[in-house]
């Protein structure tokens, strides 16, 4: 096609778009795994303060572990799955410190892999699992409560960000350009103000990506 159409040589140009488009593959191969498992560890986190009070509403009310955990593998998303993971690894004749120290060590979440590391120290040790469920609510919950306050503290800079860059400076190029254009001849067409609000649309679109992404996940 490209030797019909006669741009240029087809054969570079063949060449240049090979290797682009396996950048741009290499590049997704790169970067999708690392999303998938952040998005995973986002979506734990968002229910793992929910579980973690089921287990010890569970356990206080004198409920054994393992009858927790199959409670608990129901209703929590992600987290349920991974619970009941570890109660299928029990029942398949595993002791219970044991399926859940492997749990901790293949989960990516550092807040899930932390909570079940002191479970299975707990049940290690022998002791009451009830006040050690109740320490890990707790500093979850104030965990979370942090990532809120930093959360609103980045709204804060973020906000001045977008008034300088999608109001102000927009606002004082226009003015700059249609001032210029009166003593020079410089045409303000459609297209350019087309692209200028093409690139406010896209501008506007990228702090709403940097909003979403630095949002904490939170189940306060």
């Amino acid at each position: 096609m490209l030797f019909k159409l006669g741009i240029g040589n087809p054969l570079i140009l063949a060449l240049v778009a090979s290797l682009t488009v396996s950048m741009c593959v290499f590049m997704f191969c790169l970067v999708y795994p690392r999303w998938l498992c952040n998005k995973k560890i986002s979506q734990m986190d968002k229910d793992l303060l929910f579980a973690a009070r089921h287990l010890r509403v569970q356990t206080t009310a004198g409920v054994p572990l393992f009858e927790s955990l199959v409670s608990a593998s129901h209703g929590y998303g992600i987290v349920s799955t991974e619970f009941d993971k570890v109660v299928t690894h029990i029942e398949a004749g595993a002791s219970m410190a044991d399926a859940l120290e492997e749990s901790a060590t293949k989960n990516p979440s550092y807040y899930y892999s932390r909570i079940l590391w002191q479970m299975s120290n707990a049940v290690k040790a022998g002791t009451d699992i009830g006040p050690v469920l109740s320490d890990i609510v707790e500093f979850l919950s104030e965990e979370q409560r942090i990532a809120v306050r930093n959360y609103g503290a980045q709204l804060n800079s973020i906000a001045i960000m977008y008034l300088m860059v999608c109001i102000i400076v927009p606002t004082i190029s226009l003015i700059f350009i249609m001032v210029i254009s009166s003593f020079v001849e410089i045409p303000i067409t459609d297209t350019v103000l087309y692209g200028i609000l093409g690139s406010l649309v896209f501008v506007q679109y990228m702090f709403i990506g940097l909003i979403e992404s630095r949002r904490p996940s939170v189940s306060i």
